[in-house]
């Protein structure tokens, strides 16, 4: 299996030249390295974006909270202070206008809260930040923390199934369930007709962004084709997102080879919390949370 926040950042910081901009649909292996994004002028290329970001502060806070039980108590504050604390110690451009503000004026977990209606919420902001809670190994708890930090930002449909989704893909691809299975799988948890749920046909709701993801899984077979398939759905799409959920929920599992060119590896940012520190994260992932065969 490959690195998990890496990876993601990989594909997150690839996909943002494209993001919601029009592009060719003929991306190639020579095309998988950073670049600028035409109009969003503050985007520093190779930076990775809001996806990445999220899903970093609610690793670092399971990996704190983890008990020798391997529970987790964690609750609504927890999951906003642990989102302040990491946008306003390393800002990055990527979130929506909307999001950075409430981030960059709220001194407190109960200001965030306040400020926010989630009943408004059907884009893929709580799905991108999902996936990390699908390494534990206890599916409930997968599906209560999903849902918790859900409801915070994206009270909705399609902002609770998408999260779900996500964490559930990586929990089952995590713990030894085969590309071929994971299908069935989410059908067995979120029910026959879970794509329906708050699915509308926008590139902005969470549902349509999720099965974009799935759908560049499917055909695909090396972390490469899943980008590109990715970048070559769509004219326009929120690529980053879209190929940072499938590049973390591929990481889990050996049917999707790691081909990450260097040249794309060499292009991510290597700051304080770049890079190096995603690795350094990845590793505490790994001796924490290691893979059962609970799907084989």
């Amino acid at each position: 299996m490959s690195s998990f926040l890496y990876t993601m950042a990989l594909a997150d910081s690839y996909g943002m030249k494209y993001e919601f901009v029009q592009h060719a649909t003929t991306a190639g292996p020579a095309d998988l390295v950073h670049g600028s994004h035409p109009e969003f002028t503050e985007y520093i290329k190779g930076n990775y974006s809001d996806d990445t970001q999220m899903s970093l502060a609610n690793m670092e806070l399971l990996l704190t909270k983890m008990t020798a039980s391997g529970k987790f108590y964690i609750t609504v504050e927890d999951f906003v202070r642990a989102w302040l604390s990491t946008f306003k110690r390393d800002p990055h451009p990527g979130y929506s206008k909307h999001m950075y503000r409430l981030l960059a004026d709220s001194e407190t977990a109960e200001d965030f809260i306040t400020r926010l209606d989630a009943t408004g919420g059907t884009t893929s902001g709580a799905a991108m930040r999902a996936g990390v809670f699908g390494v534990i190994p206890e599916i409930e708890q997968v599906k209560h923390l999903a849902l918790l930090q859900a409801r915070i930002t994206h009270d909705t449909p399609a902002g609770t199934t998408s999260a779900l989704a996500v964490a559930l893909s990586v929990h089952y691809l995590h713990h030894g369930g085969s590309r071929q299975g994971l299908e069935n799988f989410l059908a067995a948890q979120l029910g026959a007709q879970w794509r329906q749920n708050g699915y509308v046909n926008d590139m902005s709701n969470g549902m349509y962004i999720v099965g974009q993801a799935l759908k560049a899984l499917m055909n695909a077979a090396t972390l490469s084709q899943v980008l590109l398939h990715v970048v070559n759905q769509d004219e326009t799409s929120d690529t980053d997102t879209v190929c940072a959920i499938a590049a973390v929920i591929a990481s889990r599992s050996t049917d999707w080879a790691n081909d990450l060119p260097v040249a794309l590896e060499n292009g991510l940012e290597n700051g304080t919390y770049g890079a190096d520190y995603l690795k350094m994260i990845d590793r505490s992932v790994a001796a924490f949370f290691s893979r059962r065969a609970l799907y084989s």
